[in-house]
């Protein structure tokens, strides 16, 4: 069907499409816009198959060129009616074109109001607390903090909506808790283990319990990373890593624990805290 060119100025509302009840078959309106956002409205008064607006630019001229998908309204068929189907249609350039294809009858309008408003992207960014986010619908305007030491720019980012300050909270949690039973005089290995690959260990708790005299020591491969004493008077000991402690990928992490001699065996525990990123 031959194309229905309209204009519309800035604040500007038009019939795109009066309302009329229209035959299976596709529905082209050409548009010369003076604005930079369009508010399309779809109405269906009856409908005994499916209406689909969509709109696109060419992207070199109306005639011919590229064909860009800019935006579309959600299928509409007698399941959806209740209440008019409302989009946004943002970015183009001014002469974006309407299509619309119906199966069966419908009896339908299509009409749209020009902004010249960098609001109206905003509006249509706008988005309920807690909402899940939906890639293809969903916009917003990122908001990035500047890392002097790298010349880089990253977004913040959050978790449970809370933002991630300390990054032992923007991984994956680790943990090491156990008990065992002290040998004195023999150097124990508590924890034993190797970072996994492609990742970054931080680690920023170490505590032992024990109501004996004893040392410990936390090791990344062969370099001490921390180390403590325990006594019946004081028998917790641990750090609190500040800042983190990182451990390479496929770096091997060891835990040890040696009791006094002479003194009775007797209950270990241990706790290790860190995330891998």
């Amino acid at each position: 069907m031959a194309n229905t060119v309209i204009r519309l100025q800035t604040a500007q509302t038009r019939d795109l499409l009066p309302l009329a009840i229209r035959s299976a078959g596709t529905y082209n309106v050409d548009l010369l816009i003076e604005g930079n956002s369009l508010l399309s409205t779809v109405y269906v008064k009856s409908i005994s198959g499916t209406v689909l607006v969509n709109y696109h630019e060419s992207t070199t001229g109306r005639d011919f060129g590229e064909r860009k998908e800019i935006a579309n309204h959600p299928v509409i068929s007698a399941e959806n009616t209740l209440n008019p189907s409302r989009i946004t249609v943002t970015p183009f350039h001014n002469s974006p074109q309407v299509e619309v294809i119906v199966t069966g009858t419908a009896e339908f309008s299509v009409y749209g109001t020009v902004v010249n408003s960098f609001a109206t992207d905003l509006d249509a960014a706008l988005v309920f607390d807690g909402s899940t986010f939906v890639i293809d619908d969903n916009k917003a305007i990122p908001i990035a903090c500047y890392d002097q030491d790298s010349g880089k720019l990253f977004f913040l980012r959050c978790k449970n909506g809370a933002l991630v300050t300390d990054p032992i909270n923007a991984g994956d949690p680790l943990y090491h808790d156990g008990l065992t039973i002290s040998t004195p005089g023999t150097e124990q290995t508590l924890v034993s283990d190797v970072v996994t690959a492609g990742k970054t260990r931080l680690i920023s708790v170490i505590k032992i319990s024990c109501f004996q005299p004893g040392t410990w020591i936390a090791r990344n491969g062969s370099d001490i990373i921390g180390s403590g004493r325990t006594s019946a008077g004081n028998p917790d000991s641990f750090i609190e890593i500040i800042p983190r402690r990182s451990l390479a990928a496929l770096s091997n992490f060891t835990l040890k624990f040696t009791a006094r001699t002479g003194g009775p065996a007797t209950d270990v525990t241990y706790h290790v805290m860190a995330t891998e990123i």
